[in-house]
């Protein structure tokens, strides 16, 4: 609500959203490296509509769920972005960092559900444009640190997300079939809101039940049931693996964006990355079934700034 406001202002002051090329939007507690607008400004006069930045932490070190939330943002960079951008289709707006030009807003800014960010990128498909990706505009943001917080951010994140497929999904499935230049950025896009999370584990219990009804009829129910809770712990076990190695890729590709730690802490937090993780996907089952509002995430780290200069 706070960007409708601002752009509703812009409009009642200048008489027009347009009098401006365009926008860059921040966070309060962002801090920007000293070439970040012109790297951004470089990326939008190339021919870029929209364009997201390189984000970074400020207290990637204070805990495991700050570290946690730094490979997340890293992650989205290095395996989604970066690729997303080499092969024109539109990068994921996670936020903060972001900018676009003037005629996306030339009728105010319409996302107000849970998670704006989702529906903007989401939209800026809808209308066949594409977000860009500049690596070289680098900022740095407060990560959550407690885990209360953390579930509740997630769970907000998950709702909006769901908010967001509901209101653009039918338009990038049209988009989809109308076979031109757009037609593989809305499908990708399309993906990013499916609730793959949720569509999985029902169709996990769908074949569990199928495994139990055959083991009972089969008078080997107990063999069934180990055999259920043993193909579980091995997907736990596949997907612990994965997402410790993705964190030590990152680690090794970012390894002079990451705040120097000590080695023993950095693979207690590389363990416990894929609880984090974890806890996203199942955070989608609770924002399916619960009503969710948003509540101001604490900023409460106190850093120098000239320590990311």
């Amino acid at each position: 609500m706070a960007l409708k406001y601002l752009f509703d202002k812009i409009k009642q002051d200048y008489g027009s959203t347009n009098v401006f090329e365009g926008y860059i939007i921040f966070d309060a507690d962002n801090v920007l490296r000293q070439d970040y607008i012109t790297r951004m400004n470089e990326a939008f006069d190339s021919g870029k509509d929209a364009v997201v930045s390189f984000r970074n932490s400020k207290n990637i070190a204070q805990n495991w769920i700050s570290f946690s939330y730094a490979m997340h943002w890293m992650r989205s960079c290095l395996f989604d972005n970066r690729g997303k951008d080499l092969l024109q289709l539109s990068c994921r707006v996670q936020g903060t960092g972001f900018l676009f030009a003037s005629h996306f807003v030339e009728n105010g800014w319409d996302y107000t559900k849970l998670t704006e960010d989702r529906a903007f990128c989401t939209d800026v498909v809808v209308q066949g444009y594409r977000v860009g990706y500049c690596e070289a505009a680098k900022f740095y943001d407060e990560q959550p640190y407690k885990l209360k917080v953390a579930l509740r951010q997630r769970v907000r994140w998950s709702k909006g997300h769901l908010q967001a497929l509901a209101e653009f999904g039918p338009k990038l499935l049209k988009n989809i079939f109308k076979f031109n230049e757009n037609s593989l950025r809305s499908y990708d896009t399309f993906l990013l809101n499916f609730p793959e999370t949720i569509e999985s584990g029902f169709r996990r219990i769908l074949t569990w039940i199928c495994q139990i009804l055959i083991a009972i009829v089969a008078y080997n129910f107990w063999g069934g049931a180990w055999g259920i809770v043993k193909g579980a712990l091995i997907s736990l076990a596949v997907f612990w693996a994965i997402r410790m190695a993705m964190t030590i890729v990152i680690c090794i590709y970012y390894r002079k964006e990451i705040e120097d730690m000590n080695i023993f802490r950095k693979m207690f937090y590389i363990f416990m990355f894929p609880l984090f993780d974890y806890i996203g996907k199942w955070t989608a089952y609770v924002a399916l079934f619960t009503k969710v509002e948003w509540k101001p995430i604490p900023h409460d780290y106190v850093v120098d700034v000239k320590k990311f200069q």
